[in-house]
């Protein structure tokens, strides 16, 4: 996802440089996404066409969400629920393998999705990566 068009949602009119969606994408791991204040925000990042995703990894920042979701776009603009976690750990550090019974999502977009905001009602991530394939490659299999 590295310099993928990234989105949010609510959008924030004038952050720009500052926290805006592409700062998750970017090649720094100390700048961030900040979200607007809201329970249900949520930042997506464009794979440019439809690819095999295998997992995703997301470095939280200080405004880290209590409860997310990770969702897949996997035919127009459906998006997938593909897990949900509550009681996120303090772990800066998240880690999903996205694939089913084995295999890998093919998906357009992913979204992080968050469900219930931490203390800063707010929600802060460092670095999104998501991982996978072209169509045509040979997908990795899934972690045992």
């Amino acid at each position: 996802a590295l310099g993928r068009p990234a989105s949010e949602s609510p959008t924030r009119a004038g952050v720009g440089a500052r926290s805006g969606p592409a700062l998750a994408v970017d090649e720094s791991s100390v700048s961030a996404w900040v979200s607007a204040q809201s329970e249900t925000a949520s930042i997506s990042v464009s794979l440019g066409a439809f690819a095999y995703v295998t997992s995703v990894a997301i470095d939280w920042g200080p405004g880290g969400g209590q409860r997310y979701a990770l969702d897949a776009r996997v035919a127009g603009d459906a998006w997938l629920p593909v897990l949900e976690r509550a009681n996120r750990s303090p772990s800066p550090r998240s880690e999903h393998w996205l694939g089913r019974r084995g295999a890998p999502l093919v998906a357009s977009a992913v979204r992080v999705r968050g469900l219930k905001a931490g203390s800063r009602k707010e929600y802060s991530i460092r670095r999104l990566q998501v991982f996978g394939c072209e169509l045509g490659a040979q997908p990795p299999v899934s972690p045992s």
